[in-house]
């Protein structure tokens, strides 16, 4: 099961102020449910919780020891671009979760901007690069009940790509995509098979 969780950061400022200068940000948060299928198999994994059932922070890490990365030297380490954000995952429902993600060891997550122009009313600037990591290999969480996990990312780094930011004040957002299952009963390692990768089909090809 798929379930997307929005969380927003308001007022998040880009030099020419410092970025000691700015105030703390505020925080709150949307949710919404995708669900990929319907399992109805007591063999199959469960479903995650619902959206609702989990609570997703955007912060800024002003003490963050995390490695600047080569766009990030000189003047571009004071951008908004180069700042590093935590983004927080709490687990609020009674049971026990297991979530995966694959790729660069990098979860799901894509930091937007409010652009009240667009279509969406957001702007995508920060997203894992596409095909950077071969072959994939599959990161696992379990998250307790009302236990918290902590991921901390600049905008821009070696596994993601990110666009600029004009001098001025921003609302950010972050969307994370979580791709997991519930512990039913407890202790089971729900994830192993939604991580199957199957080969590809040895059909014949069609002639036409």
């Amino acid at each position: 099961m798929l379930v997307t969780l929005l969380a927003a950061q308001e007022s998040s400022r880009n030099p020419s102020a410092s970025p000691r200068e700015n105030s703390p940000a505020s925080s709150n948060v949307r949710a919404r449910v995708r669900p990929t299928h319907d399992v109805s198999s007591t063999h199959a994994p469960q479903l995650l919780p619902p959206a609702d059932e989990f609570h997703l922070t955007l912060s800024e890490d002003r003490t963050s020891t995390l490695p600047l990365g080569p766009s990030c030297t000189g003047e571009a380490e004071q951008t908004l671009t180069c700042r590093a954000f935590i983004v927080t995952l709490q687990n609020l429902s009674k049971k026990t979760v297991r979530i995966s993600w694959g790729g660069c060891n990098e979860p799901g997550i894509r930091i937007d901007r409010k652009e009240p122009p667009s279509t969406s009313g957001w702007w995508p600037v920060s997203q894992i690069k596409s095909g950077s990591c071969r072959p994939m290999t599959w990161a696992r969480l379990r998250l307790k009940p009302h236990k918290n996990y902590r991921y901390t990312t600049r905008l821009i780094s070696p596994r993601r790509e990110s666009w600029p930011f004009e001098p001025g004040s921003y609302t950010l957002r972050a969307e994370w995509a979580l791709l997991g299952c519930t512990e039913k009963p407890k202790g089971t390692d729900c994830l192993t098979p939604l991580q199957i990768i199957r080969p590809p089909s040895s059909a014949s090809a069609f002639n036409f």
